[in-house]
């Protein structure tokens, strides 16, 4: 059975949470995937990662450069084809136009680190 999503604050993981890993991060259910960078489906984004998978993203302090999902060269990790309106990003899109509350967002660091 699908957990049930969350849009919004988490109680107990505010900004700035930090957790060990991308499988205690996906055990406190702020971001459930344990490799997709996006948290959600086409109802909705809860969660995004920036994990350096994509060398085009970009991070300021709390504002975000994402580009998403799928469309890079797996060799340079550069994007090469623009993003379909489909999965992650169909859900990126979803919360924009409805005005939901933000993803989540995080960071791989040592330790993963929410920013948002």
């Amino acid at each position: 059975m699908a957990s049930k999503r969350a849009y919004g604050e988490i109680p107990g993981h505010p900004p700035g949470s930090t957790f060990k890993n991308r499988d205690e991060l996906a055990d406190s259910g702020v971001h459930r995937p344990n490799q997709a960078g996006i948290c959600g489906g086409k109802d909705g984004a809860e969660s995004i990662m920036v994990s350096g998978g994509y060398v085009d993203d970009e991070e300021y302090g709390t504002e975000i450069v994402y580009t998403g999902q799928g469309g890079n060269d797996p060799a340079t990790k550069r994007q090469i084809a623009d993003q379909q309106l489909i999965r992650g990003d169909l859900g990126l899109a979803r919360s924009q136009i409805d005005a939901v509350d933000p993803p989540h967002a995080f960071q791989v660091c040592p330790h993963v680190r929410q920013i948002s």
